[in-house]
């Protein structure tokens, strides 16, 4: 009897002549298997018909060619492999488990004729187990059977199905992972099997909502959608035309619902970037897939007007639910528990009782919207009451209630707690200006058109929508972009951050005008400007941070530039208006301090902004001669010669020669800008000059405790030599070019204080390039008494704390080597008699280092005790 496979959109379909096996039905029979936790003969007889595999993998099955498996001496590459293939079982074993439950198969092959490969070998389940609590603090019970296809065994392993009532297994740990291998899950992401694919679920509405469904396969239908959750949201707002992008916060807030022990999250930010639309998206999202195990989702809005950017004009709310913490709690109680639960003589805290008391019967998802539109000090006693109230919801039998904040303060909450919001990424934005053009009737705008809008309002949906509106009425798009700065987008931008720039202090005003007066700019030239202590920068600093007026970013050498939106720095007439005489002061110490750059210095910025602009918007070749005819006319500017590299580097293809030269004339010509080193890096690694990089990454300081681009660069360079040395047959050039990676590596780590993660990685470096060197060193030796350089090699990897067992094997094998042909000759000299007594102190050091180590060096030690017999024994025979 033939088979064959039908292939179309709704999946594949297995058929057979005088009658029809489709794929649904074999699903509907394993799904029956898999919830009897059957493991015998007829789960293979569906997936192996007339003795063949079935040519395809869905949501119940799986097929490996075998199991991780270690031999029994195995080295560290291989420990290293077979953990990170028992990760990916892991994935894949919770990705079932969460979802239909199923069947991993051991011993058949992806592809080919004869794909059943067979395996003889069990999966030590315990050992699984174990490794799955420890990475998700579940318990998953697994089975396991050897069945015999056509005389082949395979192995079976059925994993079950996560019941109705228990919670989705999350991973609380990473997966381990290599330099050249991702790790096989996050922490907190939440995996599921879809199709013949295991991927996080919080990625995916639509895979979020299978989550928390029936995950039921029948011949009626295969995933009924649990029952909605019963709430009160207000009507949609209607400038929001369509819902897009936002899955990196809406990921954040899907893996938020499992995590118990916290109750509160907080979506945070300046005005007009949408943080009720992502907070009214998630409520509609969850009452729809019903996750979680909520009774309830409760909507409450602080808001009385808002800014209908689609009318152009300030509107009423269609609902204002408090003003104050005591309205708040008595509404929410109103809502879950209706009036007649409120006495009408109760007070704050007896309020903060009877509602805890009705998240009891009726735990549910709260979302308290526009908190800062109340003043200052209830804005803060909310936020605290709800965090008390959250909290009390914790760890009891009953399932917890979780709340949800919106604001552009993060009000004192722990940046865990705070999902912080920004523009829309430009995939999404380009998606929400398509909409808007088709909500106004006008024509779509050309890609060119859309950057720049996206440019002039740095993401804002809001501004968008005003910019889309004014475009409706007649106006045109690229001269609303380029009036945007002035009175076209005022009200909106009043709209927007008004709220924010009253509230603040006078002298985080001053700090502010500053900025944007000023662009980017240092600390350092804050304090000249406003005239200010340190400690009263720094407060006004993080004022500005936690309303999200002031960005921060840690150039290359590790220093913080300040710098503020291009909205703000158009709103700067509101800012004029709150600090009155104090802004013409500020205005003037700036003018000064761009003036004491000289008129040189101003028109060689102003080309150079030229320049940037032409190769953001992909003209290179104008920015080539613009780049050219600045040095010419600016041969002595480092400067100048610096951007002329960047648009070598920049064209297609790359320049590196020219770029190359063009960088050594901006070192020449004490060129400090931060981003030359970067483009020194890209020259000459484009050329090949891996010596000319690593003399100059060798000098390079830089202050970041978590990544250190002038020794990456070195340690590329030092590679590629070494890489270099070793073609040439040059392995002794190639040692040494190991050793100073080593040497330069060791200077980091003894010398910094370093992130964690930087650490570990310098480590691994450091014990690659270590074994390098030695591997190298002993290719270099061609006479037996060379190898005492392998020795003292060794050692002098102990002294820069290396302490690898290939170094403790150099020193070993390298002094027994040597010693061996001392002893071959008839009388030995005071020198060699000298090395043996060092090297014996010498060995008696490394004893030491090795049992302090904390590590199990036993084999170590024995191999250090029967060098230094060695030694000893040809001194003495001498003797």
């Amino acid at each position: 009897m033939r088979f064959f496979l039908e292939l179309g959109t709704s999946g594949c379909r297995r058929k057979k002549e005088g009658g029809t096996l489709q794929a649904e039905t074999i699903k509907n029979n394993l799904f029956q298997l898999v919830r009897d936790t059957d493991i015998s003969e007829a789960v293979g007889s569906y997936l192996f018909p007339e003795g063949k595999p079935l040519s395809f993998e869905t949501e119940l099955w799986d097929f490996k060619r075998k199991p991780p498996s270690l031999d029994e001496k195995p080295d560290d590459d291989a420990r290293l492999c077979h953990k990170l293939e028992m990760h990916e079982l892991i994935k894949d074993v919770v990705s079932f488990h969460n979802s239909f439950g199923g069947y991993i198969v051991f011993g058949v092959e992806d592809s080919g004729e004869d794909r059943v490969v067979g395996c003889n070998q069990t999966l030590d389940l315990g050992d699984i187990s174990r490794r799955i609590k420890s990475h998700t603090g579940r318990d998953i019970e697994l089975f396991q059977n050897t069945l015999s296809i056509g005389g082949i065994n395979i192995l079976l392993l059925l994993v079950p199905r996560r019941r109705r009532v228990d919670e989705p297994v999350k991973f609380t740990k990473q997966a381990p992972s290599t330099p050249n291998k991702k790790p096989s899950y996050q922490k907190g992401s939440v995996y599921i099997r879809k199709l013949d694919e295991c991927r996080p679920a919080e990625n995916s509405p639509e895979d979020w909502a299978f989550l928390f469904s029936d995950r039921i396969i029948s011949a009626q239908k295969s995933t009924p959608v649990r029952d909605a959750i019963p709430s009160n949201l207000p009507p949609r707002d209607p400038d929001m035309v369509k819902f897009v992008g936002r899955e990196k916060e809406l990921s954040i807030l899907r893996t938020w619902l499992l995590d118990r022990r916290s109750p509160v999250k907080m979506i945070s930010g300046i005005g007009g970037l949408g943080k009720t639309s992502v907070a009214y998206r998630f409520c509609e999202e969850l009452a729809s897939s019903g996750a979680g195990e909520f009774e309830y989702v409760a909507w409450v809005s602080a808001k009385r007007t808002t800014y209908a950017a689609l009318r152009g004009a300030m509107v009423k709310t269609t609902r204002h639910d408090f003003s104050t913490v005591e309205e708040l709690l008595q509404r929410l109680i109103w809502i879950l528990a209706g009036q007649s639960s409120v006495d009408e003589d109760a007070d704050e805290e007896e309020y903060a009782d009877i509602l805890v008391d009705a998240l009891t019967y009726s735990p549910s998802f709260i979302v308290v919207d526009d908190l800062d539109s109340l003043s200052p000090d209830e804005q803060r006693k909310c936020a605290t009451v709800l965090q008390e109230v959250g909290f009390r919801t914790v760890d009891r039998e009953h399932a917890g209630s979780k709340f949800l904040l919106t604001s552009r303060l993060d009000q004192g909450l722990s940046p865990t707690s705070v999902v912080k919001i920004s523009g829309l990424d430009e995939e999404a934005f380009n998606l929400h200006i398509r909409n808007l053009c088709e909500q106004f009737d006008l024509e779509k705008f050309k890609p060119r058109l859309s950057r720049q809008i996206y440019s002039a309002s740095s993401g804002s949906p809001l501004f968008a929508s005003a910019i889309v509106r004014m475009a409706s009425l007649g106006e045109k798009p690229k001269e609303i972009c380029e009036r945007w700065s002035s009175h076209d987008g005022e009200d909106v931008r009043e709209f927007a951050f008004k709220r924010e720039l009253d509230r603040l202090t006078n002298a985080s005003a001053a700090v502010l005008f500053a900025v944007v007066k000023l662009g980017e700019v240092t600390s350092e030239e804050l304090l000249e400007v406003v005239e200010a202590t340190k400690r009263s920068l720094f407060d006004c600093i993080n004022e500005l941070q936690s309303f999200h007026l002031l960005g921060k970013k840690e150039n290359a050498q590790g220093d913080f530039i300040f710098s503020t939106s291009k909205e703000l720095v158009a709103s700067a007439g509101i800012l004029k208006r709150k600090l009155g005489e104090r802004a013409n002061e500020i205005e003037r110490r700036c003018a000064i301090m761009r003036k004491s750059e000289g008129e040189q210095a101003r028109e060689i910025g102003r080309t150079i902004r030229s320049i940037i602009r032409c190769l953001d918007e992909g003209e290179t070749g104008k920015a080539l001669l613009f780049a050219k005819d600045l040095v010419q006319r600016n041969p002595r500017n480092g400067d100048a010669w610096c951007m002329l590299a960047r648009t070598y580097l920049s064209v297609k293809p790359s320049k590196y020669a020219e770029a190359d030269d063009a960088c050594t004339n901006a070192l020449n010509t004490s060129c400090t800008r931060s981003e030359l080193f970067e483009y020194v890096v890209a020259a000459k690694t484009g050329v090949g000059d891996w010596q000319g990089l690593k003399t100059y990454a060798e000098k390079k300081r830089f202050k970041s405790n978590k990544r250190d681009p002038g020794l990456d660069a070195y340690l590329t360079a030092v590679r590629n030599l070494v890489d270099l040395a070793n073609q040439r047959g040059s392995y002794l050039e190639a040692s040494k070019h190991a050793q100073d990676g080593t040497r330069k590596l060791s200077e980091k780590i003894q010398n910094s204080y370093l992130d964690p993660d930087l650490f570990s990685s310098l480590v691994r470096d450091q014990n690659q390039l270590a074994d390098l060197s030695i591997k190298y060193c002993r290719l270099s030796i061609e006479r037996p008494r060379d190898n005492l350089r392998i020795a003292d090699l060794g050692f002098e990897l102990f002294d820069r704390k290396v302490q690898t067992k290939e170094a403790v094997r150099a020193i070993c094998d390298g002094l027994t080597v040597w010693s061996e042909e001392v002893r071959k000759k008839a009388v030995m000299d005071e020198a060699e008699r000298e090395i043996i007594a060092n090297n014996i102190r010498k060995l008696d050091r490394v004893s030491e280092l090795l049992k302090s180590s904390g590590r199990d060096a036993s084999e170590d030690l024995v191999a250090i005790a029967r060098a230094q017999r060695q030694l000893g024994f040809v001194g003495a025979s001498f003797s």
